[in-house]
């Protein structure tokens, strides 16, 4: 039941449900007593079974994937495990079969990087060859970011170091072409470096009174928007 908590966790689910879940999972099961907690980066789960004595499972999370189509199949699983309670060797199964699913492939992740760029160097007042400038930096971008992807270093080093290739490459696109804005293109690839996500859930879990955990969300949060400010300025600084 705890991994299903940690997958959970990796998708990018909220500390709320993540609990609720684990606990509701449990119960379904037979344990009498059950105590769930969780903050950003572990869960805890002790239980104790008819006749049992009680015993406690740990899982730490060491990485996030966020990726909302695995963990609505998560919460599909969980709910399924509650309602027909099947053998715990099917529902393993069941979460190893979700495990080993892929996400969306290259070519939705590259459309959807250039789509992004371009989409908010419009928005934010940038004409359509700033767009088409952002839009091809942010096919670059993701062949920046992937080799990073399989590589245990800080959070805060893919970030910054998308923002400085990021910004490089819209300064040369100005002095290319002239008519181009460095700033609404890079603001455009910024915008999909962005933790939105992790924002979004810090702070749902403070006003769902997980305070600690959103709290750590938001600081993280934070200091990744740090590091893509300073990528950025760097690059802006070597532009110029």
């Amino acid at each position: 039941m705890a991994d299903i908590g940690m997958e959970m966790m990796i998708c990018g689910a909220e500390i709320g449900r993540v609990e609720d879940a684990v606990g509701r999972i449990c119960r379904a099961y037979g344990a009498e007593d059950v105590h769930v907690f969780s903050i950003t980066y572990s869960i805890l789960v002790t239980l104790q079974l008819p006749g049992e004595p009680m015993f406690t499972q740990s899982r730490r999370v060491d990485r996030f994937a966020y990726d909302l189509h695995r963990l609505n199949r998560l919460n599909a699983l969980s709910r399924s495990l509650c309602e027909k309670t099947p053998p715990l060797d099917a529902a393993q199964k069941a979460l190893e079969t979700i495990r080993a699913s892929g996400g969306p492939g290259p070519g939705r992740i590259l459309a959807a990087y250039a789509m992004i760029s371009a989409a908010f160097a419009i928005f934010f007042g940038g004409s359509p060859l700033d767009a088409a400038a952002a839009g091809l930096i942010g096919l670059a971008l993701f062949g920046i970011e992937k080799p990073f992807a399989g590589i245990a270093i800080s959070p805060f080093f893919r970030p910054c170091v998308g923002a400085f290739c990021a910004g490089v490459l819209a300064g040369l696109a100005a002095k290319g072409l002239p008519v181009c804005q460095m700033d609404k293109i890079s603001i455009g690839n910024i915008m999909v470096l962005i933790p939105g996500l992790m924002i979004t859930n810090s702070f749902r879990e403070m006003f769902s009174n997980n305070l600690l955990s959103g709290s750590v969300r938001f600081l993280e949060s934070v200091l990744i928007a740090l590091a893509i400010a300073v990528g950025m300025a760097l690059a802006w600084a070597l532009v110029f």
